[in-house]
């Protein structure tokens, strides 16, 4: 599962406020993508950060991106948190699940054991 605001993979990347409250703490930053992801397949560096997601570690893991220019490229800043609130200026297209969204703002709890997963009985 997961959600990004931005399109930080784009070439024409137009930067954007965001106001992200995490666990309380709010803090104002200019961005080109947020990530946020409870579950990532290994090779999405977008939603992973710095390291691998952990499904069941009760907690969010949070990319911030932004591109800068000339041969600085892209900063990231990449954290785990259990509550995140953001709020965008002007309002981005949100990514869910694959799923395109308009949603201002938007907000994420983990729920740790909040999730059964089901799987087919194996055979043989």
């Amino acid at each position: 599962m997961g959600f990004e605001a931005g399109k930080a993979e784009e070439a024409n990347v137009e930067p954007f406020r965001a106001t992200v409250e995490i666990d309380g703490e709010k803090r104002e930053l200019v961005t080109t993508s947020i990530t946020e992801a409870s579950v990532a397949h290994p090779t999405s560096i977008s939603a992973r950060g710095f390291g691998p997601v952990i499904p069941d570690d009760g907690l969010i893991e949070i990319t911030i991106a932004s591109v800068t220019s000339g041969l600085e490229g892209l900063n990231m800043l990449c954290f785990r948190t259990r509550r995140i609130r953001i709020s965008t200026d002007p309002p981005q297209r949100l990514v869910a699940d694959s799923e395109i969204l308009d949603a201002q703002p938007v907000g994420f709890n983990c729920v740790p054991g909040g999730l059964t997963p089901l799987a087919p009985l194996a055979v043989g």
